[in-house]
């Protein structure tokens, strides 16, 4: 046997044990689960949007803002008006205006979850 054909040789045993080895760890990979997608249960009353006057547009907001004046614990109007002020590209103000609405309730209550979660929307669209 040559040392050229021996050399040879042990460079496909080489490549066929890396080859084996591939393949078995692709194996593995392929039995893992599938990760779901979202571990919570469905909430209505979280995902649903907060709103305390209907419509759009500056009248809107200066219906908003008037129900905040007279009333310096309105959640709800904070809320939505943070919401709007994401909506009109003022991350900052929404973030005021969040924050003061979240100091408002409880941890943990229904209205507490619902304004994270469009809090939560609000800053995955201005991303």
């Amino acid at each position: 046997m040559l040392s050229g054909e021996h050399t040879v040789r042990r460079k496909y045993a080489w490549a066929a044990l890396a080859l084996l080895g591939g393949v078995w760890s692709f194996a593995q990979v392929q039995s893992l689960p599938k990760p779901k997608e979202f571990y919570f249960d469905e909430d209505r009353s979280t995902t649903k949007a907060v709103i305390a006057f209907q419509g759009q547009g500056d009248a809107v907001v200066e219906r908003l803002a008037a129900m905040v004046q007279r009333d310096a614990r309105a959640v709800d109007p904070r809320a939505q008006l943070a919401s709007l002020a994401y909506a009109d590209g003022r991350m900052q103000l929404g973030d005021e205006f969040y924050q003061g609405a979240l100091a408002l309730v409880s941890n943990g209550s229904p209205q507490y979850r619902a304004i994270t979660w469009n809090y939560g929307w609000d800053l995955l669209r201005a991303d």
